[in-house]
């Protein structure tokens, strides 16, 4: 047998490949989600992971693309045995992570006259209202062409008081995020960031329906494909306990049995195991190493996710009190420390206090009140106040949307987990007491303390501001002028505004040019961001991407290497260098760029796809097989890596499974691809199945005359010696 090489799929030249991946990059930006690499898709693919394709898949495929309900109950059932910690359960954050909008449970914003918002992009405003069929959000274009309406049902609602309170709704099995939240804290409408030349929604993440909810049913390969039947909203007792199907079924048949049984215990885990059950969302574990919702309570952590290191605090996932607490020399110098030492997980948390008594009692379980060196000095009304001076409440910058008149704001406040001493937590206590009493003392100490605490966050922003952290010196300028109203300070914070529009108005500005071809504008506009943010990882990613497509190799592998050296979490930059080097037919130097971008994203099924075809282009031939079978795990309808599978199945002699994978990849591309046909074809010949090769053959022809004629010859001479056989 001559020695085998995968045929590259059509379409797969450098030029087309790579603009087809910047502008599926492009557009992951302009939502702000983590940046993955461009991708090689064919077109059948770019549809249905788009999110245009809402068709059901076939049912011989059904049984790979979705995970099974492992035996969730939902905590009514939980509630037969379970009454009184259940009703009280009811009434946490956690509960209402998710819920289905109620007609008593959504804000006031709903109420007539106050829906209204206008949004930063010029001609386009939401319209938010309550109406006999449910909750509607609806966008308002004012365009030469007319007005254009586009209203989306609100299916669901993340968060709620005092928070964000974030909105979605379905396509059919799709879930979108709306643009427009309502913020419980400043009682408004904000925007969150949106593509204005798009349809304004954006893909819900999968890791954040993992962590807002207790089960959904994924579809395998898709970003924000869900199957609604038997989803349990909301942060519940089985995302803690784990699956209780089997745990009620026991009992209900031993009434007797007092011990539970069949279900996990957080309590009586391992002190580590018991912290990753909070930290499976409050951390930086975001990056999946295997199926949607497959991780269970008692498991180690790191064998669903990987956790991710970010450079600054405004990079972190939404909550990653993790991290910090594990950093507290309180966590270090305990053997029993966790989240519920301060946390009970079953009550809501105290309401109309600065602090929670419970993490107060838990300080002084180990801290005597005398060991404070400044009890002594502090007035007798914050001596207590544990919390307040060593776990300050801090804005989480990352969370921001827009309002009608102003930009990034932050409508979530967090404690510092990282427990510490803090003087300017000190400063801030004894400044806000002081500013409340009413003698002349208490006025002079408070105006004092606000021009420290005023000099203090001034001198961080400027600082921030020097090292490109546009978010967080926002945050440090308002901190400032809320002691000092300062003209220049005021400057200050509307420049650095300004630095941050620019930027991700820029970055719309690049993807629309990218996605007209016009690569020269769009490297102008990129170079225009790192001028503002040289340290924006996902902006050197698109820029070497676009240099690569401008035959600047030079450049495009800098900035391609920027990638990592910016932000080690982001597999795009090797990613891409391993498909030019696999271009290059250098296919040792592609499979290390490819081990290290694996590294990164240990579950994509592009990165596994494309080592695939590195090993086999070696005739590693095992090592192709395992990437692409892998590829096939995480997106069971990923066409190309059933289609190359079959090929080196081929190759080996496999042919009865090579047959069955080339069926599937004709299956998954919906009979559309010629050079798919014909494969299948010459594996049915081989099998001496002669007439159905002919049949599929003939219909490769159709499929060829109709896209790609330059096939047709090739197709008509195998048919030739299907007949001579």
């Amino acid at each position: 047998m001559t020695p085998f090489r995968p045929q590259k799929p059509v379409h797969h030249s450098a030029r087309f490949w790579l603009w087809g991946c910047v502008f599926l990059a492009s557009i992951a930006i302009v939502a702000f989600q983590v940046m993955v690499r461009f991708t090689n898709l064919r077109p059948h693919e770019k549809v249905r992971q788009s999110g245009n394709d809402v068709s059901t898949p076939s049912q011989e495929l059904e049984d790979h693309v979705s995970t099974k309900p492992p035996g969730y109950v939902g905590p009514q059932v939980c509630a037969d045995c379970h009454r009184e910690r259940v009703a009280e359960f009811l009434q946490t954050k956690h509960f209402h992570a998710s819920h289905v909008p109620s007609p008593d449970g959504m804000p006031t914003g709903f109420q007539a006259g106050q829906g209204h918002f206008s949004s930063r992009v010029p001609n386009i405003e939401f319209e938010m209202r309550k109406t006999d069929e449910g909750f509607f959000q609806t966008s308002i274009r004012n365009a030469r062409s007319g007005v254009q309406e586009t209203s989306w049902r609100i299916d669901l609602g993340y968060g709620a008081a005092p928070n964000d309170e974030v909105y979605f709704s379905w396509r059919g099995e799709l879930l979108f995020e709306l643009p427009v939240a309502w913020l419980h804290s400043r009682q408004e409408w904000g925007a969150s960031t949106f593509n204005p030349d798009g349809d304004l929604l954006r893909p819900m993440s999968t890791r954040c329906l993992e962590c807002h909810s207790t089960w959904y049913q994924h579809v395998a390969g898709t970003q924000n494909q869900f199957k609604r039947d038997n989803a349990i909203q909301g942060v519940t007792c089985e995302r803690c306990h784990g699956p209780a199907q089997q745990h009620v079924n026991f009992h209900q048949t031993h009434p007797e049995e007092r011990n539970p049984e069949f279900i996990i215990h957080p309590g009586r885990l391992s002190r580590a195991l018991r912290q990753e059950v909070c930290a499976q969302c409050h951390s930086n574990a975001i990056k999946h190493r295997g199926p949607a919702f497959s991780h269970r309570p008692g498991e180690p952590l790191d064998r669903s996710y990987k956790t991710v290191t970010s450079r600054y605090r405004e990079d972190d996932h939404v909550a990653n009190q993790d991290k910090y607490l594990r950093e507290s020399k309180c966590f270090q110098n305990s053997e029993t420390m966790t989240c519920v030492t301060c946390h009970d997980p079953h009550r809501p948390a105290h309401s109309g206090s600065q602090h929670e008594p419970r993490a107060v009692n838990s300080c002084v379980t180990c801290h005597q009140a005398t060991e404070c060196d400044e009890r002594g000095r502090l007035p007798e009304g914050v001596r207590d106040n544990c919390v307040a001076c060593h776990m300050p409440v801090r804005n989480k910058v990352q969370v921001y949307f827009d309002t009608e008149n102003d930009a990034y704001v932050p409508p979530v406040t967090a404690y510092e987990h990282h427990i510490g001493i803090y003087p300017i937590a000190t400063k801030e206590v004894l400044h806000e007491w002081h500013r409340q009493q009413a003698d002349g003392d208490s006025r002079r100490l408070a105006d004092e303390l606000s021009k420290e605490l005023f000099q203090y966050w001034l001198a961080a922003a400027d600082q921030l501001r020097l090292e490109y952290r546009h978010l967080a010196a926002i945050d440090a300028y308002r901190k400032a002028l809320r002691l000092v109203a300062s003209p220049e300070v005021h400057q200050k914070l509307k420049d650095v505004i300004a630095d941050r529009v620019a930027i991700d108005e820029s970055t719309i500005v690049a993807a629309r040019q990218i996605r007209h071809q016009q690569f020269q504008e769009a490297a102008h506009t990129l170079e225009g961001i790192l001028q503002r943010k040289p340290d924006l990882a996902s902006a050197h990613g698109k820029l070497g991407t676009v240099y690569a497509t401008l035959g600047k190799r030079d450049q495009a592998v800098a900035h391609l290497n920027a990638v990592a050296q910016f932000d080690p979490d982001d597999a795009y930059g090797e990613g891409m260098l391993g498909w030019m080097a696999y271009l290059d037919g250098k296919f040792d130097v592609a499979l290390e760029h490819y081990q290290r971008a694996d590294e990164i994203e240990p579950y994509k099924a592009k990165i596994q796809h494309e080592m695939g075809l590195a090993y086999s282009n070696k005739q590693s031939w095992d090592e192709a097989k395992d990437r692409f079978r892998l590829a096939l795990t995480i997106d069971p309808r990923h066409a190309d890596s059933a289609f190359h599978l079959s090929q080196v199945l081929r190759a080996q002699g496999e042919l009865t499974e090579a047959t069955e994978f080339a069926r599937r990849a004709v299956r998954i591309t919906e009979r559309k691809q010629p050079e798919i046909l014909l494969h299948l074809a010459e594996c049915l010949a081989e099998g001496d199945q002669l007439d159905e090769a002919r049949r599929i053959a003939a219909d490769a022809i159709d499929v060829a005359q109709r896209n790609h004629p330059e096939l047709v010859p090739r197709i008509r001479r195998r048919i030739g010696e299907f007949r001579d056989r």
